[in-house]
């Protein structure tokens, strides 16, 4: 009977540490699988949330705008017996012609030949410049005329003269013996020893009539002004800023009939005038500048250096 009881003791207690064992090794195996689950790699985050050393981009740069180009420079009506040329940026060839003569006959009281290389367009004028001799040689000059004559009507013209000692900028209408016609002229001249003053006369088959000097309010070689003159039947009259400043009493005036050219004109004189221009104090350069040039018929509403001249804003601080 002792046997048998200590046979049930040693199977029981067999049983217990089976137990115990297993009960061990479950709780290991837990353990273990746990572990395994803390160390799985984490599923990916979405892209957007993903980090990345790239910058993100600036949201407060100033944006850089592209200036529109400038709306191109059209007259607003020109009727075909008017003419404008807008001269910021150089002369239409169809209109204008360079004068090329050597000026080198005998008692011609310019001072040298007109060079079309001293014609220079600028973006916002046409200058024609006066350049001083070199080596012994004469100056040279610059003048261009319109290959169209013209009559009665409203000369304009937008121009800034040299103000240099020996120069002569003109604007003026002119017709002779080369074309088979009388010495005919209008003038508006600008002597550089005189920068305060213009001077107006006109010419009746090669005879000068009424003339005038006079004196401006503001020195014309230091910005763009508008000068123009009517030339009418009996009487011319002659404007500054489109201010009447001189009209000769008309039965005084023998007015030319002859249909001229316009020309332009920057020049320096031979020696033999030096007493009305002046001696050449202008050193290596100077220039005469022109922006805008028109004839107008009366009672024709074409556009013109008026208009230019109230609208464009560079001269508006005139």
């Amino acid at each position: 009977m002792k046997l048998i009881d200590y046979v049930l003791q040693w199977l029981g207690a067999r049983s217990l540490r089976a137990m115990l064992i297993l009960v061990v090794f479950a709780m290991l195996a837990m353990v273990f699988f746990m572990s395994r689950i803390d160390n799985s790699p984490e599923p990916p985050m979405p892209l957007a949330n993903v980090e990345t050393d790239e910058p993100e981009p600036e949201t407060n740069v100033p944006v850089t705008t592209v200036p529109e180009p400038a709306p191109e420079r059209k007259p607003k009506f020109v009727s075909p017996e008017a003419f404008f040329a807008d001269l910021r940026g150089g002369f239409d060839p169809q209109d204008w012609r360079p004068s090329t003569h050597t000026n080198d006959t005998p008692n011609n009281h310019y001072g040298g030949p007109w060079k079309s290389e001293n014609i220079v367009a600028r973006d916002d004028r046409l200058s024609l410049l006066i350049r001083a001799g070199q080596d012994g040689n004469r100056p040279t000059m610059a003048e261009i005329q319109t290959k169209r004559n013209f009559w009665y009507g409203r000369y304009e013209v937008i121009m800034q003269p040299s103000g240099e000692g020996g120069t002569v900028s003109a604007f003026f209408t002119y017709t002779g013996p080369w074309s088979g016609d009388p010495h005919d002229e209008v003038d508006i001249e600008f002597l550089g020893r005189h920068p305060d003053e213009v001077e107006f006369n006109y010419f009746k088959n090669g005879k000068t009539g009424e003339s005038d000097r006079y004196t401006l309010d503001f020195n014309p070689s230091e910005s763009m002004n508008l000068y123009a003159f009517d030339w009418r039947p009996d009487e011319i009259i002659w404007y500054v800023n489109d201010q009447e400043v001189y009209r000769p009493p008309t039965d005084r005036m023998d007015i030319q009939t002859s249909p001229s050219n316009i020309f332009l004109s920057a020049w320096t004189g031979a020696k033999f005038i030096e007493g009305w221009v002046g001696p050449a104090q202008f050193g290596d350069e100077a220039s005469v500048d022109f922006a805008c040039v028109s004839f107008t018929p009366f009672s024709d509403t074409s556009y013109s250096c008026s208009d230019m001249f109230a609208e464009d804003f560079q001269f508006r601080s005139n």
